[in-house]
């Protein structure tokens, strides 16, 4: 005979603790979704790949661990705040699948080894001190000494681990030398004259999610607007402007999503103990 409605077993941690997991999932898929739909990021571009995947594999352990983990009334809740992470974890997988199927492979390959040979070649402080403008240089093209991908960036000085993606420019360095690229016109004009463009510094604009950089190349070749390379001057220190050597590895970020199913299999294995009130056997549901 019936005589508890309590599971089985005890809940792997108590109402608090899985309250802090679900507000901690719920802020940063919000987090997450703010860096997809603005050109707000994390400073640095593998910072850009690592946390979406990071977000969406905590999400993941946590909404297939509640049901046999989390206390019986905050299952339901605990799900819940995991479908933004989930969602943007989601997005950023599939397109990193996308990245990997012809016709996207030779550019996926490219911005890979962009990537991972990128570095600075310019700063400057905007008068108030208030932002630092970045100039970040890939080599890529066809002749990697003398093409490359310029990433301008900017950032608040009081903090850095934010910053704004504001363009990124398929460039061809020609004989000419200029000093320095960046420029500010006030407290928060930001000038690149060589390319005359000048943005401000401290509006947030909606953006391409820097995980679709990959797919979202070929895929505007594919409708007739093939990438733009524009013509600018090297730098008078011309060591800046030549790409340095370098390798990057994805396989580790991989690795991950290979434990979940242990987490799966232990709580599947926990809820397998018949209840001291059910004599058919039957777990909890």
């Amino acid at each position: 005979m019936r005589t508890s409605l309590e599971p089985s077993y005890t809940p792997w941690a108590s109402h608090t603790t899985w309250r802090t997991i679900s507000a901690v999932n719920l802020a940063l898929g919000i987090l997450l979704w703010i860096g997809y739909l603005t050109d707000l990021s994390l400073a640095g571009t593998i910072a850009d790949w690592v946390f979406p995947l990071l977000v969406g594999v905590l999400a993941y352990y946590t909404f297939f661990a509640a049901p046999y983990y989390a206390p019986a009334d905050m299952r339901a809740s605990v799900r819940r705040s995991c479908i933004p992470s989930l969602a943007g974890g989601a997005a950023f997988v599939l397109a990193a699948v996308l990245m990997l199927v012809p016709p996207f492979t030779f550019d996926t390959l490219e911005l890979f080894a962009g990537v991972s040979i990128e570095h600075r070649i310019e700063s400057a402080v905007s008068p108030g001190g208030t932002y630092t403008a970045e100039i970040a240089l890939r080599g890529m093209g066809a002749l990697p000494g003398q093409q490359g991908e310029l990433i301008v960036r900017v950032k608040p000085r009081l903090f850095p681990v934010i910053e704004r993606d504001l363009a990124v420019y398929r460039v061809q360095f020609t004989d000419e030398r200029v000093p320095a690229y960046l420029s500010w016109k006030d407290a928060r004009r930001l000038e690149f004259a060589a390319l005359e463009q000048t943005w401000d510094a401290g509006q947030v604009l909606p953006a391409l999610p820097p995980a679709l950089e990959g797919p979202g190349r070929p895929l505007a070749v594919l409708a007739g607007r093939p990438v733009e390379v524009r013509e600018v001057p090297a730098l008078a220190d011309g060591e800046r402007t030549v790409p340095r050597g370098g390798f990057c590895c994805v396989g580790p970020l991989i690795i991950p999503l290979i434990f979940p199913p242990v987490v799966i299999w232990g709580g599947r294995k926990r809820r397998r103990e018949p209840a001291p009130w059910d004599d058919s056997g039957t777990p909890w549901p």
